[in-house]
């Protein structure tokens, strides 16, 4: 049964990276802690499911990016900037795209219709991803430790929590009072 489970947790990771990338990793390695499953599978399925995404925008740009960008003019603008970036700095901006949170769709995008050809999108694609899961995943992990201990200090303690929101909602209520009675008597 513990083993289901854990292969659930793969599969989760893998689809979880696959449609939010970037955004979902942290709570993948939040699931990880809590669950105790293995880090480096997940991560292994994370880094699998961000190579998925990477060539599913590469390739469906490859073929129909043009006819997509006449049709949405909105991207034009961004599609432009990364372009301008992408000839400047040339392939270290790819290596580190996945960090560009917000831009990464649109680099992916650009390399799409660019005409990249597929064995350097593979190399700077495995590249970038493992940096990546490295560098988050390995922040992740250690922070997460951090976070769970201070939500379930804050769960612990909630009743001081809600006490001290409470006290500040009625200040500002007596402040917000206070300073009205005080121009009603043009005292201020």
């Amino acid at each position: 049964m513990e083993t289901l489970s854990s292969i659930n947790h793969y599969v989760a990771s893998y689809f979880a990276a696959l449609a939010g990338g970037e955004i979902l990793i942290l709570p993948i390695i939040v699931a990880i802690k809590i669950s105790s499953t293995n880090f480096f599978g997940a991560m292994a399925a994370a880094f699998a499911g961000t190579l998925t995404r990477d060539w599913v925008v590469f390739l469906l740009f490859r073929k129909k990016g043009r006819q997509i960008l006449i049709k949405k003019q909105k991207f034009k603008t961004k599609i432009l900037r990364v372009e301008k970036l992408l000839n400047k700095h040339g392939t270290n901006v790819f290596c580190a795209y996945r960090l560009m949170f917000g831009l990464v769709n649109i680099v992916l995008m650009v390399l799409g219709i660019s005409g990249l050809s597929f064995k350097k999108f593979a190399v700077l694609s495995l590249i970038s991803n493992f940096i990546f899961i490295v560098m988050v995943g390995g922040f992740g992990y250690f922070f997460t430790e951090l976070m769970i201990e201070t939500v379930a200090w804050i769960h612990q303690n909630k009743i001081f929590g809600f006490g001290g929101f409470a006290i500040l909602i009625l200040f500002y209520l007596f402040v917000k009072k206070w300073k009205t009675f005080l121009v009603a008597k043009r005292i201020l």
